[in-house]
C-alpha cells in the first residue's frame, strides 16, 4: 500500500483541482502462502456486511472526492481482514507515538 496524490475537488464551488491524498492498494500475488494445516481464504467482504455510505447533508462539501481522472485509481475488493490491516497501518503511522510525524 502506498499513499499517493491525485488531483481533485472536495467542495461544490471549488474552481481549481488540488492535490488529494489517495491510498493505492495492490496485492502481491507472487508471494507463496505459508504451509498451514488450515486452508485460509481471503474473499471480498459482502456488500451487505459493510457500513452504508451516508450523505453529509452539506451544501458545500461533496460526499466523495471528485477526481480529475476518475478511472485511474480503483480500490480492489478487499476482505475484512485486509481492510483491518490497512486501517491499523494507517492508524499506526498517523499516531504521535510512532515517531513518523
Amino acid at each position: 500500500m502506498n499513499m499517493i496524490g491525485a488531483l481533485g475537488k472536495r467542495t461544490r464551488f471549488q474552481q481549481n483541482v488540488l492535490a488529494q491524498l489517495i491510498l493505492d492498494v495492490k496485492r502481491k500475488e507472487d508471494i507463496p502462502a505459508p504451509e498451514l494445516d488450515v486452508e485460509l481464504t481471503l474473499s471480498p467482504t459482502q456488500l451487505a456486511c459493510l457500513p452504508k455510505d451516508h450523505d453529509l447533508g452539506d451544501d458545500t462539501v461533496l460526499n466523495q472526492i471528485n477526481l480529475a481522472e476518475p478511472g485511474q485509481y480503483t480500490m480492489p475488493d478487499l476482505s475484512a481482514e485486509e481492510q483491518a490491516v490497512i486501517l491499523g497501518s494507517c492508524a499506526y503511522y498517523l499516531s504521535p507515538s510512532s515517531g513518523q510525524w
